[in-house]
């Protein structure tokens, strides 16, 4: 009957709190990482989209010599 209520001297509450608790760590890590690369992707898409626009610029002013 005693072991019905918990185990090894835990609670079922103490365990699910635990898990509870590192499911949210574990989210809050996921959360942090994304954050951080979705900043670093969006300098890298504007430093592409810059270095797109210098080589059509190059292109036009050949074509425009032609």
């Amino acid at each position: 009957m005693f072991l019905a209520a918990g185990l090894s001297g835990f609670n079922i509450g103490d365990i699910l709190f635990t898990v509870i608790s590192f499911i949210v760590l574990i989210i809050f890590i996921l959360f942090i990482i994304l954050i951080v690369k979705l900043i670093t992707h969006g300098k890298k898409r504007k430093s592409d989209l810059t270095r797109i626009e210098e080589k059509l610029d190059t292109l036009l002013k050949e074509k425009d010599k032609l």
